[in-house]
């Protein structure tokens, strides 16, 4: 996989070591990013480490035989150390020279392993509108043996443990000078960015830092006497390259460090340099801890590289340390949603309300943030870890102990069944709190057991589906005969190799009622650094007249380790009738940053331009999959094509916001299913305009050339031809609903298409919107040219068994992140039951029926998606696509 680019702003650094004393201020947190490349940087990474020099004397030598015109530098760096990539200068005459020269680089000289941009992350401070604004005072925590709700570290310290001969290393904004005599142990201040002023100016570094290991009365750390490294990575402007993160984690490689703290993060977690370089440092044997994010309550938006196996990531808590805190990130991971399901993350839990830690003078404050939820992890591993004797930290202080230890001794939280959204609840289930609350008195009592009998650990703990809401969504419905196999996605950890395999496949040993279960794996049998994954399917091997509930275990034995047996209960009922049956169609839908998807809401497109949601069941259209399971629908999520599915079992499918096109046999199955086998068809979709998406243009590091969005909001061509034989289109002018024209209307726009094709006898659900297809009318509220503009569209097939068709131009009021908190989930559950009972809409009166003449586009809908980058990614277009392909596509990295 390639990485991304992410915004259009384009700064030209390069990268410099110093050692530095920044000052400190206040901090605050943050989270969200911005991202891009310089124009002329990229990263060469080679195979192995050697001295700056010599990669580039022997690559200069290459490039010059090819070019001698050719014209570039390398960015001097600190060349005492070896490494592994040179960050190359190269400006060119023309984009054909450029493409040529790196083509000809990546062919052709065997020691290059990859060339990438070098991106820049640009981190928005916050406003700390979450913290404290009171004068510190100590909290109950102060008063018992926690540190910052972190149970038993005054114990630990009266036993000797602080942290003691263990080497942190902070990744963040810097540590002030003036902050080395409130710390026992400041090893070394290193500045990895461009700036030579040398200033903390946020604070944030100087705060995490003093979460670990700070000395201050009143806010000690929770390891006093680990020994702090820390790396200025951001500038004040909260600017950082990749090239600086590379650059910093290979000097804590050199320097032989314990654990590293990533309280920063960012999206794209296809940047393959830093990806593949947090994985070397965890090769080592550091333990890498980062903070989940702090864009909850939604799910799937964790941050990189939190969201990475080998990484312990940390989600935040509310004060009383009950409940999850609403800004902490949600799971589940996004990367493989694609050809099956995400990874459970966050892995633990730790406060990260009212936190408390020092300024550069010393002062005691409290903030807020996952940020502040990391360092009292890090903390806590240090502690762990200076529990160890020498031989034992040899053998068991690395990335898989550790983090196994942490989720099999976490205490989970209470799983309420309280609230009905997703954004409002306290579910506490497993793709929100992981394995629970960090527990330090558990880890460090159950650790010379596990020493003794080092055995493989398992994220979940266990699949037990009549535990709810805490395995929510699972355990939301039943699976029954018939259906599609539900898919887990199982983090697998060893506790001592960094490398594993299997020693036999996973085995399924039956329970009560386990022999009514076909279960089934998919891994690539590595497990590496410490981490895999293995892919779970299961589905029911014959109908149940009644509710049963089947057990079971999966047994995992990898190399060198105890293996270890999941306990799985699942309930299953009898299948339900087909007009109670939806089929999810998730094969439709791709996400950044796989692609360069742009967001379907263009009113916060500037900001952050790209759709990383997921466009799931599971994450931002979870509470449409709760709203249909209440009104007691039986939902399947299919990530194949239709010639995989019988779809005349299903009394619906439904598609939301696709980007993928459908394969002529797939258009074919669908068309004879509606009009022969009475499957009825709900289509939404999006904004699609080719001015628009061409305004949109951003770099692409795969093409080395400028990239535009790959579909729009949705690929309404895709939609058109899949509808053309029942002469039903959108069009290509964007509508809005904002400003809201007359209150509040039971369909709203943010950034959708109009129905400009519907057949005879249909009925049209007309809005008022108004055209922001222009810069001109998007930007000026001014320029209210407000139309009636049919929106939503119904049709009954008009064959003997034919089925019904239901189109809406926009998914945003049925999208749980919508910038409104509007929904029109009533009017959609209704559209539902007449697409698959024919039950009369309550509404009539505000549908327009087209009694005697149809509907016929002004102007031709669009039918054909010009070439973009989109073949790359997808599952339909390009050589060597076909249809078929029955078991979800299994990426590799």
């Amino acid at each position: 996989m390639q990485h991304r680019l992410l915004t259009r702003c384009l700064y030209v650094v390069f990268c410099c070591f110093q050692v530095v004393k920044p000052e400190a201020t206040t901090c605050k947190h943050s989270i969200p990013w911005m991202q891009a490349f310089t124009n002329e940087q990229f990263i060469i990474s080679f195979k192995k480490y050697q001295s700056e020099a010599l990669h580039w004397s022997s690559f200069e030598a290459i490039i010059t035989v090819w070019d001698p015109s050719l014209i570039s530098s390398i960015s001097l760096r600190n060349p005492k150390y070896p490494t592994d990539f040179l960050l190359w200068n190269l400006q060119w005459t023309s984009e054909s020279q450029r493409i040529h020269i790196l083509t000809q680089i990546s062919e052709h000289i065997p020691e290059i392993k990859a060339i990438s941009r070098n991106q820049l992350m640009q981190g928005q401070v916050l406003s700390a509108s979450n913290a404290s604004k009171t004068p510190f005072k100590a909290s109950d925590h102060s008063q018992t043996n926690s540190v910052n709700g972190v149970d038993y570290v005054k114990d630990a310290w009266q036993r000797g443990f602080k942290g003691q001969n263990v080497k942190i290393g902070v990744f963040d904004t810097g540590l002030a000078p003036s902050s080395r005599q409130h710390f026992h142990h400041v090893e070394d201040i290193t500045n990895w960015t461009n700036e030579q002023d040398l200033v903390d100016s946020n604070g944030h570094g100087t705060f995490v830092a003093g979460v670990i290991a700070g000395s201050v009365d009143g806010c000690l750390g929770i390891a006093p006497e680990a020994s702090i490294y820390a790396f200025r990575v951001f500038t004040s402007e909260s600017v950082v390259y990749t090239s600086w993160f590379l650059d910093a984690i290979n000097y804590a490689i050199y320097l032989e460090l314990d654990v590293l703290n990533f309280s920063i993060g960012g999206p794209d977690f296809e940047d393959l340099p830093f990806v593949d370089k947090v994985r070397e440092a965890s090769s080592h044997g550091i333990i890498v801890v980062s903070a989940a994010g702090n864009s909850g309550p939604y799910y799937g938006i964790l941050t990189n590289p939190a969201d990475q196996m080998d990484v312990i990531g940390v989600g935040g808590l509310t004060e009383d340390l009950q409940k999850i805190a609403s800004f902490s990130a949600r799971g589940l991971t996004t990367w493989e949603i694609d050809s099956g399901y995400g990874r459970v993350k966050p892995d633990v839990m730790a406060l990260g309300v009212n936190v408390v830690g020092q300024t550069s003078t010393g002062k005691c404050i409290q903030l807020n943030g996952t940020s502040m939820a990391a360092p009292l992890v890090t903390g806590a591993v240090a502690l762990i870890l200076s529990a160890m004797t020498a031989s034992q930290r040899q053998q068991f202080g690395n990335p898989g102990f550790i983090k196994a230890l942490l989720l099999t001794t976490a205490t989970r939280l209470e799983s309420r069944s309280i609230g009905s959204s997703t954004l409002n609840n306290e579910w506490h289930h497993i793709y929100e709190q992981g394995a629970g609350r960090l527990n330090l008195s558990s880890a460090l009592s159950s650790m010379e057991l596990m020493m003794k009998q080092p055995k493989v650990v398992i994220l979940p703990g266990a699949l037990d589906l009549t535990d709810c809401p805490y395995t929510w969504p699972h355990c939301n419905q039943a699976i029954y005969h018939d259906a599609l196999p539900v898919v887990f996605n199982l983090t697998i950890i060893h506790p001592t190799a960094v490398s594993s395999r299997l020693m036999v496949p996973p085995e399924w040993i039956p329970g009560v009622h386990g022999d009514l279960l076909d279960v089934q794996t998919i891994t690539n049998g590595k497990f590496i650094p410490y981490t895999g994954a293995i892919g779970l399917y299961i589905s029911v091997k014959a109908p149940v007249l009644e509710p049963i509930v089947a057990q079971g275990r999966l047994r995992i034995t990898l190399e060198n380790a105890v293996g270890a047996d999941l306990v799985i209960k699942i309930p299953i009922q009898p299948t339900p009738p087909r007009h109670k049956r939806i089929l999810w169609d998730q094969f439709r839908n791709l996400q950044y940053p796989s692609l360069y998807v742009p967001k379907d809401d263009l009113h916060i497109h500037t900001s952050d331009p790209f759709d990383s949601h997921g466009d799931h069941p599971h994450t931002n259209f979870a509470d449409l999959w709760m709203a249909l399971r209440t009104a007691g629908y039986a939902v399947e999520i299919a990530s194949v094509d239709y010639t995989c599915l019988e779809l005349s079992k299903y009394g619906l499918v439904l598609v939301v916001d696709p980007e993928e096109p459908w394969f002529d046999s797939e258009i074919q199955a669908m068309t004879a299913a509606i009009r022969e086998q009475n499957v009825s068809l709900v289509v939404i979709g999006g904004w699609y305009n080719l001015d628009t998406m061409n305004s949109l243009e951003i770099w692409d590091t795969n093409t080395l050339s400028h990239w535009q969005p790959v579909v729009g909001g949705s690929n309404v061509p895709a939609i058109n031809q899949l509808l053309e034989s029942f002469n039903i289109a959108l069009g290509d002018t964007i509508w809005t609903s904002f400003p809201l024209h007359e209150g509040t209307p039971d369909m709203f726009v943010e950034s959708g298409s109009g129905i400009v094709s519907f057949p005879i006898d249909g009925h049209l659900y007309f809005t008022q919107l108004r055209n922001i297809t222009s810069k001109s009318t998007f930007l000026s509220t001014a320029l209210m040219d407000w139309k009636s503009v049919p929106v939503v569209g119904s049709t009954q097939v008009s064959t003997k068994n034919g089925g019904r068709i239901i189109v809406m131009g926009d998914a945003s009021c049925l999208d749980s992140i919508n910038s409104t908190g509007m929904t029109c989930f009533k009017m959609f559950l209704e559209l539902v039951a007449y697409a698959l009972s024919s039950t009369p809409l309550s509404n009539t009166g505000e549908w327009t029926h087209l009694a005697s003449n149809p509907l016929l586009a002004a102007i031709k809908p669009p039918m054909t998606q010009p070439d973009t980058e989109l073949w790359k990614e997808s599952k339909v277009l390009g050589p060597n696509k076909k249809p078929g392909q029955c078991l979800p596509v299994k990426k590799t990295r």
